[in-house]
């Protein structure tokens, strides 16, 4: 990408979805992120429910309340409704006329129970992009606590475009076609129309995502100014950078199709809407994919073999494990085409259940598609993506990223246990076995390729990049959270800070936390500290002991996250890598701290259950006709996140 000037960067910096609040970090640890929050104790509301909150305020702009006593819900039905009202009658958490300022996004009971909202923030009707509210209710009914990012005085910015939406659209095109260089201003489409949005500092603009298939895939946020037409964007198409070569040749057990007599990769087993395997035979035009096909049933292309058995291995990982029903959910197709371009060492999921996939780099690697742990990776970032939509930004995106390698190990754990490679990411795609992010050791990963820098392994290391690299640093940064992660599991000492995180709480808790805390708490534009909020909050939701919660926060201490000194106790034994169970086991885990037994709740015992969602569906169409028209079709019209096609399986 063209670099920007420095006057771009500086607008580039409010373009993110709340960066205003919470992108302020830099190499030193992000200070602000982990200021000491202020205490504001609110009066009791005169209702007879009787009331008292304590908002908690940081330098990033989140606000965290936290309800002592009040059961407002009785019903799912009701939660929106008592969450207004809540926010009303408590003006401390820093929304006016709630009834106004606010929309529903979703409503979901999850599988414990509780029930959650997550509305949007309004100013003049027009959304304010990174203003969310999301407010958790426990199974009783009783308000757990809000989560909040809210932009502040703008309540007076003019929601009134001179820019129509038409004109805003060629601007935004002929900006990305510069900003790319590989494509023209014709080859560039809306994938998502434009919209009036506020940004957190009242500037209002025309939000849109420009899209392109060919000459080149294109995936790019451009906000253009309704007023005077200026026009910035940054790229959103969530990449894992690799090289590959080959196929490792083992056995997979797939789930194929017949058509017209012939053998295809399609698997409707899981999901009436497919999960599809298909080649675009080394060329850069989706359209003309094909199925990956068989006359006889057992003479296949062994990366398309690869490329299924994993993308099935993992959605089987996220019902089992989590409940979840595809990435998004709902029972989403699920398309993987193979053999894109010559060479080329990378994978990218392009939103929509769509994940592309390269040969690599001759003599250097294997296909990307060989590896579970990649396939499980670009998979993980479709759940982002319909779940706390991280945006693909600076802490943010490479928080997105990190969740990414974390379910990349924890799916490779779940089939291929090993205590080494499992915490390697990409480890098979090369053939030195050199992982391209070691999560138990950063500075053993491949070599970043930026001058200069290396993985950091705590926030002192923090690289604070310019968002025309690598988006800010996502790839780079997000070393801090994967070895967060690795300390949480397996425990260890954190070669900056010294700090020895004494015991570790275990791949299962590990998944059961990260998964609830990304799908639950998560907004999109989380940073660090909010991210290790988010998962004390998880674990605390899930019963996990009052250890092994310490644990957890002695993890975000040792990478320098949070300050504060360790308080996990050390324990006679290491946590195994046996492979992590689904969550319907029922267990039990005892605190040092208690003097009672805590029993974990199932994650499964329950169907999540969405009340009000953002009008998704999940048609399904019949499978008869020729081998490859649906292929064709959804390669013709890739569409966005969650969208459904005529023509999809």
């Amino acid at each position: 990408m063209r670099p920007t000037s420095s006057s771009n960067v500086a607008l580039l910096s409010l373009l993110v979805v709340g960066s205003s609040f919470a992108l302020a970090c830099t190499a030193n640890g992000s200070p602000d992120d982990r200021s000491p929050s202020a205490s504001t104790p609110a009066s009791a509301d005169p209702s007879p429910a009787q009331e008292s909150i304590t908002v908690e305020r940081t330098a990033s702009g989140m606000r965290h309340a936290t309800p002592v006593t009040g059961k407002l819900i009785t019903s799912v039905d009701g939660a929106t409704a008592a969450t207004i009202a809540f926010l009303s009658r408590h003006p401390e958490v820093g929304l006016a006329r709630p009834e106004a300022t606010l929309a529903p996004r979703v409503v979901e009971r999850d599988e414990l129970g509780m029930v959650h909202v997550k509305m949007q923030q309004l100013v003049h009707g027009v959304p304010v992009r990174g203003g969310e509210i999301a407010a958790h209710y426990a199974a009783d009914g009783s308000l757990a606590s809000i989560d909040a990012k809210i932009a502040d005085g703008i309540d007076d910015a003019d929601p009134r475009p001179s820019l129509s939406s038409g004109d805003a659209l060629a601007a935004a095109r002929a900006h990305v076609a510069t900003e790319h260089g590989s494509v023209t201003s014709a080859d560039l489409r809306a994938e998502k129309a434009p919209s009036l949005t506020f940004l957190p500092s009242g500037q209002l603009v025309w939000a849109m995502r420009i899209a392109a298939d060919e000459p080149a895939i294109v995936r790019r946020w451009a906000f253009v100014d309704a007023k005077t037409g200026a026009v910035e964007s940054y790229d959103d198409l969530h990449r894992a950078t690799m090289s590959a070569k080959g196929y490792d040749g083992k056995t997979k057990t797939v789930q194929t199709d017949i058509n017209n007599g012939v053998h295809v990769l399609r698997d409707v087993s899981r999901t009436t809407n497919g999960l599809h395997t298909a080649s675009v035979k080394n060329t850069t035009d989706l359209a003309k994919n094909e199925y990956v096909s068989s006359t006889n049933g057992t003479t296949w292309d062994p990366v398309g073999i690869d490329a299924h058995a994993h993308t099935a291995m993992t959605w089987d990982y996220f019902k089992a494990a989590h409940g979840r029903l595809s990435y998004d959910n709902l029972s989403g197709q699920m398309v993987s085409f193979i053999h894109y371009d010559k060479n080329l060492d990378n994978a990218f999921n392009q939103g929509g259940g769509v994940i592309v996939y390269g040969d690599g780099a001759p003599g250097v690697s294997r296909p990307n598609a060989v590896a579970l742990d990649i396939v499980a990776h670009e998979i993980t970032h479709g759940v982002t993506e319909t779940s706390s939509g991280l945006v693909y930004q600076q802490q943010a995106g490479a928080l997105n990223e990190a969740i990414s390698d974390i379910f990349g190990a924890v799916v490779e754990h779940q089939y291929e246990p090993d205590a080494t490679k499992n915490w390697m990411h990409s480890e098979d795609a090369y053939l030195d076995g050199k992982a391209i992010r070691d999560l138990k050791t950063p500075r053993a990963s491949r070599p970043i390729g930026i001058d200069g820098l290396e993985y950091p392994r705590h926030m002192k290391e923090y690289a604070a990049l310019p968002l025309t690299l690598d988006q800010g640093g996502v790839h780079v940064n997000s070393l801090v959270i994967d070895h967060t992660a690795y300390l949480m599991a397996m425990g260890g000492t954190n070669e900056v800070s010294k700090i020895n995180v004494a015991r570790g709480i275990g791949w299962e808790n590990l998944a059961n936390v990260w998964y609830r805390a990304n799908t639950r708490y998560f907004l999109t534009t989380t940073n660090f500290a909010e991210a290790a909020k988010g998962t004390l909050t998880a674990a605390k939701d899930l019963s996990l002991s009052t250890e092994d919660q310490n644990t957890i926060e002695c993890a975000w201490i040792a990478t320098g996250v949070l300050e504060g000194t360790c308080k996990a106790k050390a324990e006679e034994t290491k946590p195994t890598d046996s492979k992590p169970k689904a969550q319907d086991d029922e267990k039990s885990a005892a605190s040092d701290d208690e003097e009672t037994t805590t029993t974990k709740k199932s994650a499964t015992k329950k169907p999540t259950e969405t009340v009000v969602s953002s009008g998704c569906t999940a048609a399904s169409t019949s499978g008869a006709g020729s081998v490859f028209p649906v292929l064709v079709a959804i390669a013709g019209i890739l569409v966005g996140r969650r969208a459904r096609r005529a023509g999809r399986v």
